[in-house]
């Protein structure tokens, strides 16, 4: 293995023999290790350092009510009311524009640098009346600024994108908001980023109705999403992709519940991270998620369930640890296509219909440089599927087309009657796949599926 790997794993407190023959680590060690693996370290919550203007400071700063500026409510047009008390506010130094309870009509926004639009509690309901492009947004470059507590209606709103944080904005908090869409009536992102973004927290937000719920497009750096929950998306939950104006880095999903997909869509993947072959996603950690799917697999012509619940393709320096991952309609998590130098770790992976867990793929080039620790894959596969899933897909832990693969301590098998999992781990056109400690009971067929393609 190369010095980046070798680097790599000593910055997770795993050592050369861990990654060869197994472990002597506990799975404490491990996780506490590769807490702090192959990444800056994550912006602090705004309550524990809060930067100036943020709503754990609104003692300190100046609050001022949008009803002073003029605004009615009952669900009236206040559009000029709230971009006059942004502006004034702004021109003053910062502070908060407050919105009381009830409902409160407006266009599009901008929101400048140090002021915050907050609720009370998302009883302060905010109604869309854009017709078209981005409802909010904040200001290019725009500094210590955000949204919360609040109830963003975007019901019928037929434009691109709810919020958007914007080019080169900074140090920005969206908290305590519930964003609200209809499927039936439009399909837009709830929030996505603009080039330039950097310190992005996104924390104890309800996503409800919406084709995608998060989208961390171009290249944001230092992206906290924590303790959300997202229900009737569409395409997926939490989007993070690479383009030509580059990737996401230094990213952490954590802490999030996801409830299964609308129909309606057509990928229909919670969690998907899509680097590229010369943009990967570097140093991303999904970690104490549970993403629950619907046991039917997205290309089912009648079903219409869920793809793969966690899914990387061309990340490096990765960590999926503490997940619970249910009922796929295909893999639990996959980490694929030339991904590498990464841990798994401590999921419990159940009932989803290919596999538990599957590092690369029959489409990945390879897939190197995984640890593979302590995992629960249990019960996963259906002798029904209704696409094109071999049979050796039915299984704990796939390999495919992967490198230097450490599988240690991990318990693979089937807990009930219908015994559906056939086979603890696969190990399919890969090199260097080092076992040990490993509970592969309980199988339909065999402990170990081996094939050299």
């Amino acid at each position: 293995m190369g010095a980046l790997t070798d680097q790599y794993l000593s910055r997770c407190a795993l050592t050369r023999r861990d990654l060869l023959i197994g472990s002597s680590l506990g799975a404490a060690a491990l996780i506490a290790g590769a807490a702090s693996c192959g990444k800056e370290p994550a912006p602090k919550p705004p309550r524990e350092t809060p930067a100036p203007g943020t709503p754990t400071a609104i003692q300190t700063r100046r609050v001022k009510s949008v009803v002073s500026y003029g605004a009615r409510g009952a669900g009236a047009d206040d559009t000029r009311a709230f971009r006059v008390g942004l502006a004034d506010l702004a021109q003053r130094g910062g502070g908060v524009l407050l919105v009381p309870p009830g409902r409160w009509g407006c266009a599009s926004l901008n929101l400048p640098s140090g002021v915050f639009l907050a609720g009370r509690s998302p009883a302060s309901r905010l109604v869309c009346l854009a017709t078209g492009g981005v409802w909010i947004t904040t200001m290019r470059s725009a500094v210590n600024t955000g949204l919360g507590p609040l109830t963003l209606d975007a019901q019928g709103f037929r434009g691109t994108t709810a919020v958007r944080v914007g080019e080169g904005s900074r140090r920005v908090l969206i908290q305590g908001c519930d964003l609200l869409s209809d499927l039936r009536a439009s399909r837009h992102t709830a929030l996505d980023t603009a080039p330039g973004v950097l310190n992005l927290t996104i924390r104890g937000c309800t996503f409800t109705g919406f084709r995608t719920g998060v989208l961390l497009n171009n290249d944001p750096s230092g992206v906290d999403v924590r303790d959300s929950t997202f229900k009737q998306w569409a395409e997926r939950a939490i989007w993070i992709r690479s383009n030509d104006d580059g990737a996401a880095s230094n990213v952490d999903i954590i802490g999030n519940t996801i409830w299964p997909p609308d129909p309606s869509g057509t990928v229909r993947q919670p969690i998907q991270v899509n680097g590229t072959d010369d943009k990967p996603i570097v140093n991303i950690r999904i970690n104490s998620n549970h993403v629950r799917g619907t046991a039917v697999s997205h290309k089912d012509p009648v079903g219409r369930g869920s793809a793969d619940l966690i899914s990387l393709h061309r990340c490096q320096r990765f960590q999926v640890v503490g997940n619970v991952c249910v009922a796929s309609g295909d893999v639990g998590i996959t980490v694929a296509r030339q991904s590498m130098n990464g841990v798994v770790a401590r999921n419990q992976c159940l009932r989803n219909a290919s596999a538990g867990i599957s590092i690369g793929s029959a489409e990945s080039q390879y897939t190197s440089d995984v640890l593979v620790k302590d995992n629960e894959c249990l019960d996963n596969g259906r002798a029904d599927v209704s696409n094109s899933t071999p049979e050796r897909a039915r299984v704990g832990i796939n390999i495919y087309h992967g490198s230097n693969v450490t599988v240690v301590n991990n318990r693979c098998g089937n807990t009930g009657n219908g015994k559906t999992q056939l086979y603890g781990v696969t190990i399919i056109a890969s090199s260097g796949v080092a076992m040990e400690g490993n509970t592969l009971t309980e199988n339909a067929r065999s402990t170990v599926y081996r094939a050299a393609r």
